[in-house]
């Protein structure tokens, strides 16, 4: 299985070309972001074809939605509510408040709008799982389970919000950044 997926076997990494890379996000995101990010982030969580449908990540451990995700981080007496509840004897999340967050030093070095803030804590919560899938084409299970929805112009404001901060919040001299890719095979060579 791959952690946080809804897969049932071990899937094949892929690798793309250099050129992927370097065409950004536009070459993987089809459509242009709504033109009012605000908005546009709200309907891709409220309104679309899966808003409503549960989904599950294994490191929260919990059934959620999208449409549930958005509110939690939106809405201050349901994110009291998820904060207060705790999902297993091992698990306790905690949703942050997208206007202290806003007061945070690096926020506000960066520039960041509180719509990038919210596209953040929404990336680190349970809806990681659904941008990730459109991003990368699998698992197969949840891009199936996104049912068209790309998340356009979350995940164009989660990027400029990354952006920004990494303007603001270099690696540090001899620093090493490490990625995980436990659950996945190498690809086979061409």
């Amino acid at each position: 299985n791959i952690p946080g997926g809804n897969s049932e076997k071990m899937t094949s990494m892929k690798l793309e070309t250099i050129a992927q890379f370097y065409s950004g996000v536009d070459g993987l995101i089809q459509g242009s972001p709504h033109p009012d990010v605000n908005e546009g982030v709200k309907l891709e969580h409220t309104e679309a074809a899966d808003s409503n449908d549960e989904f599950f990540t294994t490191n929260y451990k919990v059934n959620t939605t999208a449409a549930g995700e958005y509110m939690a981080v939106i809405d201050e007496k349901i994110r009291n509510q998820v904060n207060a509840k705790k999902e297993s004897k091992d698990m306790h999340r905690l949703v942050l408040d997208p206007e202290e967050c806003m007061e945070y030093q690096k926020v506000q070095e960066a520039g960041l709008s509180q719509i990038e803030v919210v596209a953040l804590i929404l990336y680190t919560g349970p809806m990681f799982a659904k941008y990730n899938a459109v991003l990368r084409g699998f698992p197969p299970a949840d891009v199936e389970g996104c049912r068209g929805n790309s998340y356009t112009t979350t995940v164009h404001v989660l990027v400029s919000g990354l952006r920004k901060l990494s303007r603001v919040s270099p690696v540090p001299p001899n620093g090493l950044v490490f990625r995980g890719v436990g659950g996945l095979e190498p690809p086979e060579e061409p």
